[in-house]
């Protein structure tokens, strides 16, 4: 197949979909998105040129029926594809053609796991704001009442410092007999008295008890803590979430939405991919399988169990596009592929990683089916796809020896019991080399 140059439009994210310029000065595409497109693109043996969103946006309609980001690009005819796990919505749909869905997605939020001991200061919180005021003025009443008392025989720091360590289970030592003024001495002895068990209970308790504190784990919860001005929801700039929010037949979700919408709380693509995950406050809701691939590894970031939506991913087409049946059938025969069904980012990582190992199979799997070439078996077909795409998909990622024998396996199937025994030695062959 040939047909010469496509447009892509694209968005530049670290380790997903990365354009860069090779020392030709031809411009390359890189990443898990990136590496898998070039495939398909290579086996089509079509030209391609990228060209980035200025917004920096996946897409989202605006008042007058047009579209930002890249689907926008693709709605106005600039482009005739745009990439960048585009979901596949009722409004999307209105203005652009869709490619055969090559992975599934979702809507989560990441927030960071509180810790009483993440902060400094955190014996503070074992009282109230408006109880440390009343304590701090009691105090100074005390210590204004037992200068005036002393007649400046003491200075006013001496006073406020006997005061302040007999709040600390000190002894008062005002030197001075205080027989005169029995019932005020009394009175703050057995007021501090109180305030420091008090105080001491609380600390024991606070220094006993886990330090993790409970978060939030659903919608629910975040849309109430949102409503409580306690955190901050964010979402990716033109993504489906905040229109999804903002229909849902969920009230908190519809109120979570209009809040996020109302405050501008919205970030770049590469705001997202960058890490803004640094404050208690902040939430990140965007899409399950990024959250993933950015914060899986972070014990400190909580991934929210709850998923918002189910959805599934595809290149967004040109309308009237002439290759639209044409792509939709390569990319329908890449799921297939070793029986392969690509349903996240890391099943496209699997499938890199297959077409990476296959390589030191491939002859050896020519050689078992070769007999067989004039009845063009379906399994000829992938070889041949395998074929072109191996090539571009050799820097993609690490070696998997289990899903090689996947694909000896796929093969043994086609071929039947006949030459089981050949693909069975093949195995043993594939072990032994330990790919």
């Amino acid at each position: 197949m040939n047909f010469s140059k496509w447009i892509i439009a694209a968005l530049n994210l670290s380790k997903v979909f990365e354009v860069y310029i090779d020392e030709n000065g031809k411009t390359r595409i890189a990443g898990i998105e990136g590496c898998f497109a070039h495939a398909i693109f290579t086996e089509m043996n079509i030209e391609y040129d990228i060209v980035l969103s200025e917004d920096n946006e996946f897409g989202r309609e605006i008042n007058n029926g047009s579209w930002t980001g890249i689907v926008g690009m693709v709605q106005r005819g600039e482009t005739d594809l745009a990439i960048g796990s585009l979901g596949i919505n009722e409004d999307r749909f209105r203005v652009a053609d869709y490619s055969f869905p090559y992975a599934s997605d979702g809507m989560n939020f990441v927030v960071l796991k509180p810790s009483e001991w993440s902060k400094a200061f955190g014996f503070l919180e074992l009282f109230d704001l408006p109880t440390w005021m009343l304590l701090l003025c009691i105090f100074l009443l005390a210590t204004v009442m037992f200068f005036t008392m002393l007649k400046d025989t003491t200075s006013y720091f001496e006073v406020f410092h006997n005061l302040f360590g007999s709040m600390l289970r000190q002894p008062l030592i005002l030197h001075i007999y205080l027989h005169k003024n029995r019932l005020l001495t009394g009175t703050w002895l057995l007021f501090s008295c109180i305030m420091s068990s008090v105080f001491s209970g609380a600390l024991l308790s606070f220094l006993v008890t886990p330090s993790n504190v409970e978060t939030i784990k659903n919608f629910k919860e975040l849309s109430e803590a949102v409503e409580r001005g306690t955190h901050r929801a964010y979402s990716g700039k033109g993504t489906i979430v905040v229109p999804f929010l903002l229909n849902s037949k969920e009230l908190y979700l519809r109120q979570l939405g209009r809040t996020i919408e109302q405050n501008n709380w919205y970030l770049r693509s590469e705001d997202v991919m960058n890490n803004p995950m640094k404050y208690l406050e902040s939430v990140l809701v965007g899409s399950s399988e990024y959250l993933r691939f950015l914060y899986g590894a972070h014990s400190r970031v909580l991934i929210s169990e709850e998923n918002g939506y189910s959805i599934s991913m595809a290149f967004a087409i040109r309308k009237g596009f002439c290759c639209s049946s044409q792509l939709r059938k390569v990319m329908s025969r890449m799921n297939q592929v070793v029986g392969l069904q690509i349903r996240s980012l890391d099943g496209i990582q699997e499938l890199n990683e297959i077409l990476y190992c296959f390589i030191i199979i491939k002859d050896a799997v020519y050689e078992l089916v070769g007999i067989f070439l004039p009845w063009k078996l379906p399994l000829i077909g992938d070889i041949e796809l395998l074929n072109h795409i191996i090539p571009v998909c050799q820097n993609c990622s690490v070696r998997k020896p289990v899903l090689i024998l996947e694909v000896l396996l796929n093969v043994r199937k086609h071929l039947g019991q006949k030459f089981a025994r050949r693909v069975d030695n093949l195995t043993t062959w594939h072990n032994d080399e330990a790919c």
